[in-house]
Order: C-alpha cells, then structure tokens, then sequence
C-alpha cells in the first residue's frame, strides 16, 4: 500500500510529497523489516528519479544494514538503482 501511494503522488508530478512518503514508509518499517525498507526503496525508487539526490541518500541509509544482514540480492539491487542515479545526475 504504501509504495502505491509513493508512486501514484510521483505519478501526479508531486515528487515532495512522494518522497516524504517514502522516507516515512522507510522509516517506519526498517525498525520492524530492514529487508521491507529496502525494497519499499528499490520499488518506489522510478517512480521518483527526478529526486535522485534524495535516492541516493535513502539508498545509502539502507545498504549498510542490508549488507549485515546478508541479503545479497537486494543488495545488489540497491547497488545497481544507486550507479543508475548517479549516472542519470551526472548526464544531466
């Protein structure tokens, strides 16, 4: 639900309010599923590439935690929408 939300403010071209929900949404759920919060952020996360600095601040947030965990997949998924942004930010 909530990165329906996230995605269908993005859609209306409300990337604040999109990213404000997303970073709540992060927020709340890492304390309970840091793997929840993370692929909250790999979901939502084209929905919103035009706020790519703030992407990439969540991204890095997240990362350390799902690295200790051990979940590699995600992890590198996290790794790949991050070089993603940087890249689309460096092109621009």
């Amino acid at each position: 639900v909530d990165a329906l939300r996230v995605r269908l403010a993005a859609e209306r071209g409300d990337d604040g309010h999109a990213l404000r929900l997303l970073q709540e949404s992060v927020t709340l759920s890492r304390r309970q599923d840091p793997y929840v919060a993370a692929y909250l952020v790999t979901e939502c996360a084209p929905s919103l590439m035009r706020s790519a600095d703030a992407l990439v601040s969540l991204i890095d947030s997240v990362t350390p935690e799902i690295d200790a965990l051990g979940f590699a997949g995600l992890g590198e998924r996290l790794g790949t929408l991050r070089m993603a942004l940087i890249g689309a930010t460096q092109a621009a």
